[in-house]
């Protein structure tokens, strides 16, 4: 693919090799498509063994407590019970004073109302562009 991209007349190259770009296109496309479903069951695979291993932790964790065992210690590694560090759980943000709350605002600019008044109206608003120049190649 990168033999036909470097090619110094890409003019010629368009017209005289149209199935093979073509065919290029339409095979990297396949291998991207095969890729990400690959991905997809590495993803859920690894997913899984993370849940198996949390699940066994939770288990030792808790027959190390039900024996009042802290620490196990072997050659090849220990195992520790240790307390976590306080962390806090918000149950009604209405009670909560505002000394404690931070104010985040999001502020976005809705570009599908601003396409539609533009092909309704043909009015362009204050402090945006349309921009009609861009094309991008299909292959079917």
């Amino acid at each position: 693919m990168e033999d036909l991209i470097k090619t110094e007349n890409i003019n010629e190259l368009v017209f005289k090799k149209q199935v093979d770009l073509i065919n290029t296109i339409l095979s990297k496309e396949n291998e991207i498509t095969q890729l990400k479903a690959e991905e997809q069951k590495i993803s859920a695979k690894r997913k899984f063994i993370e849940s198996q291993l949390d699940s066994f932790k939770e288990k030792i964790k808790n027959v190390l407590e039900e024996n009042g065992v802290e620490k196990i210690e072997t050659e090849v590694g220990k195992i520790l019970v240790r307390k976590n560090p306080i962390s806090i759980e918000v149950e009604d943000i209405e009670k909560v004073p505002d000394e404690y709350k931070v104010v985040k605002t999001v502020v976005s600019v809705d570009k599908k109302k601003i396409t539609e008044n533009f092909k309704e109206t043909g009015e362009l608003i204050d402090g945006v562009k349309i921009n009609t120049e861009n094309t991008s190649l299909q292959v079917k």
